[in-house]
């Protein structure tokens, strides 16, 4: 309960901003951010067969819509008018475009196994065939990268504390800061729930194994 307590408290806070600052990206681009991690489920299937925005390019979507969220990192801290901030959100950037890499290699290799980029159908696979046992020796590569992708530790570079005081987020207070932090725990829960489709498949197994990455992330 604490990350939630956190974001109340942060929620109630004072909204502070620098002289150099552009306030009107420092309100709308965090809310960007956000809202492009929580599109992601849309995509997501509740069900083998339930899913908000049913479309055969499902896969494509999640990584159009992780992609896009790089955006508002970029630009919120150039218009934060920090150069910290900015040289932050360029190793930020550069981190997250690096293991996007592998991470998109493998889940196109979970699609062609499957000859789909539906949800449904790479969990309809996925229940008759796990692909945690046909794609053993990218299942690491995937971890990793999904490490990397929401700054986990040891990937936790991007805030950079030592010499960066807090990266791309240095000059955000109360809300604007805070949506930041729930788009990264949006994408990590997202990517568990993603790993437990691909790689394990069935009802009760994509549940348990979402919790049995979360707790290992």
């Amino acid at each position: 309960m604490q990350p939630f307590a956190d974001a109340l408290k942060l929620l109630a806070k004072e909204l502070v901003y620098v002289d150099q600052m552009v306030s009107g990206l420092s309100q709308i681009l965090p809310a960007v951010t956000l809202s492009c991690g929580l599109a992601n489920y849309a995509v997501l299937p509740l069900g083998q067969m339930v899913v908000l925005l049913d479309t055969p390019l499902q896969l494509v979507v999640t990584l159009a819509l992780i992609g896009l969220a790089l955006h508002g990192i970029l630009y919120m801290a150039w218009g934060a008018g920090n150069s910290f901030s900015f040289l932050g959100s360029i190793r930020t950037v550069a981190q997250l475009v690096s293991y996007e890499l592998p991470l998109t290699t493998v889940l196109f290799v979970a699609s062609l196994q499957a000859n789909s980029f539906h949800y449904s159908s790479l969990w309809l696979f996925s229940s008759a065939w796990p692909l945690l046992t046909a794609l053993l020796p990218l299942v690491p590569i995937f971890l990793i990268s999904a490490l990397a992708e929401t700054a986990r530790t040891p990937f936790d570079l991007p805030e950079a504390e030592s010499e960066l005081v807090a990266g791309f987020i240095t000059e955000l207070s109360a809300a604007p800061f805070v949506l930041f932090f729930l788009a990264e725990y949006s994408s990590l829960a997202f990517l568990s729930l993603v790993a437990s489709i691909i790689l394990v498949g069935g009802a009760l197994a994509t549940l348990n194994a979402a919790f049995l990455v979360l707790l290992a992330v």
